[in-house]
């Protein structure tokens, strides 16, 4: 009697390989037509810049855009938040300026020698002071925070630049070693 079992044995090992490597080479198919398919909507997605190559598509061409789209977001970001700080400052200023004229017209009437006005003017005088004080110490804060706010831009701007640079210098890489393989 002929033991066979090792040889069953290398048959279902073989059968399960085999199945294994359909299974990867279908999955691959599907994964491979559905990032073509929305390439438009994942292209600047890091998973999906390193096989820019393998798709069809110039990788260096995809790495420009997609830095210059990151750009892009950083600057209107940037300018709807400097917009904003400018309505506020001129909002401010209108607010200023319109205390000030009132506080004029009622040193207006101060000077025609009315007591009672001249009380309520001095009140309102430092009501003003108060708020301008009160409006400087916010402008200053405000400040500090556009201040900190640039320094943050600037470090993001960095650190995309260089983290972008590192991926296009590896997908070049990538890219390099299978060719070289390739041929």
């Amino acid at each position: 009697m002929v033991d066979d079992g090792g040889f069953q044995l290398l048959q279902i090992i073989i059968i399960i390989s085999i199945s294994v490597l359909c299974a990867f080479f279908i999955f691959s198919y599907y994964a491979i037509s559905y990032i073509k398919e929305n390439w438009n909507d994942n292209r600047c997605r890091p998973e999906y810049m390193m096989f820019a190559g393998w798709l069809g598509y110039d990788a260096d061409e995809n790495y420009r855009f997609c830095l210059n789209e990151q750009n892009n977001v950083i600057q209107k970001k940037t300018l709807k938040k400097t917009k904003n700080f400018f309505n506020w400052y001129s909002y401010g200023m209108k607010k200023i300026r319109n205390i000030t004229v009132g506080a004029a017209r009622k040193l207006d009437q101060i000077q025609l020698g009315n007591n009672q006005i001249l009380g309520d003017v001095k009140g309102m005088i430092d009501n003003i002071k108060s708020i301008i004080k009160t409006a400087i110490e916010n402008l200053t804060i405000l400040l500090k925070k556009l201040l900190a706010l640039g320094s943050i831009i600037i470090f993001t701007i960095t650190s995309s630049a260089t983290t972008l640079k590192g991926i296009q210098q590896g997908t070049l890489g990538a890219i390099t070693a299978l060719s070289d393989k390739q041929t």
